[in-house]
């Protein structure tokens, strides 16, 4: 199973979604799967290690994600969308920096979250 989000590109604003087995790995496993959807349709399966965030997944399997900041909640680019409810509610409070940087994003939903933010846990 996976967390599906939307990424917003910072230049053309577009949405990447992925899907994530956030929370959902057994205590055993170090790596939980990312699926990357593109504006396109297309899917990016990729694997990410327990306390990589989402942002850094995504970098290393070449998603067309930002990241101007480089992770640091200084900026809207890493900007996601979760598509599943039940699994956005699985992902801790959002705090109020990153609140304050989703502002400026654009696209914005109830589900989104800047992926820098979205640290992967089995």
């Amino acid at each position: 199973m996976a967390l599906a989000c939307l990424a917003a590109r910072s230049v053309v604003r577009q949405a990447v979604k992925i899907r994530t087995g956030f929370g959902l790995a057994t205590r055993c496993q170090s790596t939980v799967q990312v699926v990357f959807i593109t504006p396109q349709g297309e899917r990016i399966k990729a694997t990410g290690e327990k306390g990589s965030t989402v942002l850094e997944v995504a970098l290393d399997h070449g998603v067309d994600i930002e990241g101007a900041c480089g992770g640091e909640c200084a900026c809207s680019t890493c900007h996601v969308i979760v598509q599943d409810q039940a699994k956005f509610d699985m992902l801790p409070p959002i705090e109020l920096e990153e609140e304050d940087m989703l502002d400026l994003a654009a696209e914005l939903e109830d589900t989104s979250r800047l992926c820098c933010q979205i640290v992967l846990k089995p």
